[in-house]
This record gives C-alpha cells, structure tokens and sequence, in this order.
C-alpha cells in the first residue's frame, strides 16, 4: 500500500489511477463522518466526498499542495469540512427566500391577475427595509441592473459585496414576512 507522499507524487507524475485507490481507502470513512458529524444523508455525503477529492486533485496539479503537513485522511476531512459548512451557510442564507412574494410583480400594476392586497404587503415590507436595502431591490429587480453595475452605482467594492447585501436585504424581507 503507498503512502499519502506517494499519492501526491503519483499525481504530479500525472498517474491519476491513484485517484480511484484514493477514494476506495477514504470514502467509507469520510462519507460515514459527514453523516454524523454534519447530518448529511448518504448521497450528500458520497457528492461531497467526490468534490472534495477533486479539490484535493486541483491542490496538488496546479502546486497548492507539494507536501502534505499532515495524513492524508486529515486533509481531506479538512477540505470537505470546509466545504460542508460553507454549503450548509449558503443554504441558510437563502433559507425562507422562497416564501416572499415575487418582486416583480410590482412592475406591473395593469396586469389584471396581480392582487392589490399582495402588492400593498410587498410595498409595506420593502418600506421597513433601509434605504440601502430598498435602493438594491430597486436597482436589481425594477431597473434590472447587473451586480456589477449595481457595486459600481452604490460605490461598493465590487460585485461580490453587492451580492452579499442584495443577500442579506433579501433575508430581512423574508424575515418581514414570515412575522406577519
């Protein structure tokens, strides 16, 4: 059996069969770890460990990795815990989102099958957000502006942050929401 050094020069070698020795050796173990650790079911839990071997496989082929500080196995539970908690706070970021009414609806005001009374609760949710908040919803889905265009417009720093706050407005209006 090779060692976790031998893996990694395997790779470098571009001896990608390794890759499947790899995954028979770590995937019981990691899959049955995300299961309990991060109450993963089985499927979410053998994706997880595919895309964190490919990870693994991208750190070492473009030279993030040359030399392992740990095991093996540490590192790779070290990278698919990464990723875990990074998904799990995306899908609470977004958690509740599709409970709020569609904004867009408040564009058009002559279409006949649009209720007034869910127009009005919109209206009254977006007037509780903060001028910030209001004025991204208002870029966004009214003028229909890119996030570029909206960072640029705001003055953020770039498109990421105005991502990020476009994010958490939309969070607050469900929050709005869910309280009435």
């Amino acid at each position: 059996m090779a060692n976790d050094s031998d893996f990694i020069e395997r790779l470098k070698r571009g001896d990608e069969s390794c890759l499947q020795e790899i995954y028979t050796l770590y995937r019981r173990d990691f899959t049955d770890w995300a299961e309990r650790k991060f109450s993963l079911d089985q499927e979410d839990a053998r994706d997880m460990f595919q895309v964190t071997l490919i990870s693994f496989y991208e750190n070492v082929t473009n030279g993030k990795l040359a030399v392992l500080n740990s095991s093996l196995r540490t590192y790779l539970f070290a990278i698919g815990k990464y990723k875990i908690l990074r998904d799990k706070k995306k899908a609470v970021m977004y958690a509740n989102l599709d409970e709020l009414p569609d904004i867009n609806m408040l564009e058009t005001d002559n279409e006949p099958e649009l209720e007034k009374e869910q127009q009005a609760k919109v209206h009254a949710a977006l007037t509780q957000l903060g001028g910030d908040c209001q004025k991204i919803l208002e870029l966004f889905y009214f003028q229909e502006l890119s996030m570029v265009a909206i960072a640029q417009a705001l003055n953020y720093k770039n498109d990421n942050v105005a991502k990020v706050k476009k994010a958490n407005c939309m969070r607050k209006l469900a929050s709005i929401f869910k309280s009435r």
